[in-house]
């Protein structure tokens, strides 16, 4: 059976190393627990980027660390907490390591803490630090998350530009160039010119080296110590374009695979619907990864208390990510500074008591490789293709494709990262990021439009696709603006079927192709037509194509469209009908629900997985899927929310038409997750 791993993080603080060790090897064994990666300093007292004789220091108190974690059957692992640094802090680093250079941002602003990373002195620190860690021989050593380009503020936003990278950059296309003249043609509005793809290639090779000198620096001293890598927020890479493999690839070494930690969520509870950004990020990032890598979450909370993330939320984070398939689960939840860990009890009893549970999860998906759902065709390596709108800032690169993720979701279906579905769901610039072919191919299946995805496809000059042309776009209290009415009944609508309009602050007004068909109607405040709403086209291609006149496209990082009000049952059922439309077909999965959803499909040789999490505070009282296969089920089994597995009677299932529909006549209260395999020929 696939075994859920546990791997806490936690800090070596100086002044009560001792006492540290000896409490967290004991409550490890308590509560269950693999892993420890032992912390290197406190960020309570941080200095960044440490002069080697305090490296030495904290080696000492590691090699102690190590002697007591290994005799207690756990294994050792070191966190560094800095490579190129966080964010300025106050330190002049500068001035502990005479002739390091600094980060320079793209407007050329100068960072005090976090480094150049073409630099000399760095280069040789990076060298002698890592070597000095892998001499304790820790099974993974780890890379933080501040290896990366952006977000190393408040003076740096963007990096790095500083002279060394601008002069590396000349002599790699020919020709002198300043940083002004590389962000101007980096931003000019329009198509990208040649200029950004081959600075954003050049940072991403010169990371990727610096990650494979690391590597061979750590593993010529411990050739047994796996690289690891704590990645940021998918869209953070897609920002600076810089795509995960060759990272990953550089980290593997002579030992042939690396270890990830997938940053998931945000750091502070803010309700359940975050738990919807935990599908989305590990669906992006684990297609990404190449063969053999350890995969591993990073469950986080900042400040590292239970004010911050609940037991039950940690709990909810774990067992999705087993459900997707990651079996190892690093926890980031107690304080940089010192507090004993019986001080905050509050986290024991759900990883003590639902490890098995977990497991039974991780064991059941495990070998379900194929994630299906409506495809998002996400490009990691998007900001070489956008067009930027104003060239006025990096914000621009975002090809924000992922806005109808959140909708999907909350009426049933779930999502996969790719082009290759049945149904494709596009805002923002993902039309920017197909090929013609990938075009093509997309556009003659079912496609799902909002307005920012239907403008892309009208510059790129392919509006006949949707049926519809953008004349104007308008604010929604340009006039007074009643609700959109839904008016197909084949797609939700009929007489006064309302959904609101109210929080939207802009629409497309589109003239629509002789043979589109309108499903709905924005209205004004006395229920007059105002602009047409849902319309629906049957291209040449082949293709069926739903465009919305709402912008759901992302315009900074962790934004999700559209906004509140779109959610409604009449949105709903109208979505659950216009999938199956245009993939004419069942959809790859639909839970009937009346509530948010987080939604789940795996497709093996012989079984498909599905699973569904409670994100409400609300108790469901049984559970109803449909799913599409053209394959005959055998048998029908399923896991309760204590991961006991039962067999699915045949009167709570039948098959026809491609389609199953089945019945779990169970409680699923909040945060939890039930799943049924269906055994196919």
């Amino acid at each position: 059976m696939k075994q859920t791993t546990y791997m806490l993080r936690r800090v070596l603080c100086p002044w009560n190393w001792e006492q540290i060790i000896d409490e967290t090897v004991a409550w490890c064994i308590e509560q269950r627990v693999d892993e420890i990666m032992w912390i290197t300093e406190s960020s309570g007292m941080y200095k960044e980027l440490l002069p080697v004789p305090e490296i030495r220091e904290i080696v000492a108190r590691l090699r102690v660390a190590q002697a007591k974690t290994e005799a207690a059957g756990i294994l050792y692992s070191i966190n560094p907490l800095t490579t190129i640094g966080h964010g300025d802090c106050g330190n002049d680093v500068a001035a502990i390591h005479p002739g390091l250079e600094m980060m320079v941002d793209f407007r050329g602003g100068v960072s005090r803490s976090c480094t150049c990373t073409l630099s000399p002195v760095w280069l040789d620190l990076m060298r002698e630090t890592f070597a000095l860690y892998a001499s304790t021989h820790p099974a993974r050593l780890w890379i933080e998350d501040d290896f990366r380009y952006c977000g190393h503020g408040p003076h740096v936003r963007y990096g790095c530009y500083c002279l060394r990278h601008i002069k590396a950059f000349s002599e790699r296309i020919g020709q002198a160039v300043t940083r002004e003249e590389l962000v101007d043609a980096m931003l000019r509005p329009g198509e990208p010119h040649p200029w950004r793809t081959s600075w954003l290639d050049f940072l991403e090779e010169a990371l990727a080296e610096v990650a494979a000198m690391i590597c061979k620096a750590a593993q010529d001293v411990s050739p047994q110590t796996e690289l690891g890598w704590m990645t940021s927020n998918p869209m953070v890479h897609e920002l600076e374009g810089r795509r995960v493999t060759p990272t990953m690839e550089a980290l593997a070494g002579e030992m042939g695979h690396a270890a990830i930690r997938m940053t998931m969520s945000p750091r502070a509870e803010l309700g359940h619907k975050e738990l919807l950004k935990v599908d989305e990020t590990l669906k992006k990032m684990i297609p990404r990864l190449p063969a053999g890598t350890t995969l591993c979450t990073e469950l986080e909370s900042h400040p590292h208390s239970a004010y911050t993330v609940s037991a039950t939320r940690i709990g909810a984070e774990i067992e999705w990510a087993c459900v997707l398939g990651v079996p190892h689960h690093t926890m980031n939840i107690f304080d940089y500074i010192g507090t004993p860990l019986a001080e905050e009890p509050t986290y024991n009893e759900v990883l003590r008591t639902r490890k098995d549970e977990f497991s039974a999860f991780l064991d059941a998906f495990a070998e379900l490789g194929t994630f299906r759902g409506i495809g998002i065709p996400n490009d990691p390596g998007s900001a070489r293709r956008v067009h930027t709108p104003h060239g006025a800032d990096m914000l621009e690169f975002l090809q924000g494709e992922d806005g109808w993720v959140d909708p999907l979701r909350a009426f049933g279906m779930p999502i996969h990262s790719s082009k290759s579905e049945t149904v494709t769901a596009v805002t923002g610039q993902g039309i920017w990021c197909m090929s013609d072919d990938e075009l093509t191919k997309v556009f003659s299946r079912g496609v799902l439009l909002d307005a920012s995805a239907l403008q892309s496809l009208q510059d790129r000059g392919r509006a006949e696709l949707a049926g519809a042309h953008i004349e104007r776009i308008v604010g929604n209290r340009d006039r007074p603006t009643g609700p959109e009415e839904l008016t197909d009944p084949d797609f939700g609508g009929g007489r006064y079927r309302y959904t609101w309009t109210y929080g939207f602050k802009r629409l497309a007004v589109r003239e629509l192709d002789p043979k589109a068909r309108p499903i709905s109607r924005i209205l004004d405040a006395d229920g007059e037509f105002l602009y047409h709403g849902v319309v629906l086209f049957e291209n040449a291609l082949g293709g069926r194509v739903a465009s919305f006149p709402h912008f759901c496209g992302a315009t900074v990082p962790d934004q999700k469209g559209p906004e509140g009000p779109f959610y409604s049952p009449y949105r709903r059922q109208q979505f659950q009908a216009l999938i199956p439309w245009l993939g004419r077909g069942p959809a790859p999965l639909m839970v009937h629900t009346r509530d948010w959803t987080l939604p789940h499909r795996a497709d093996g040789q012989h079984r498909i997985g599905l699973a569904v999490m409670n994100i409400n505070s609300d108790t469901w009282q049984g559970v109803r899927m449909s799913c599409a296969t053209a394959r005959k089920v055998r048998s029908i089994a399923w896991l309760d929310i204590n991961g006991t597995r039962h067999k699915l009677a045949p009167s709570m299932w039948q098959q026809s038409a491609g389609q199953v529909v089945l019945t779990l006549d169970t409680t699923v209260p909040s945060l939890r997750t039930v799943a049924c395999f269906l055994e196919v020929e």
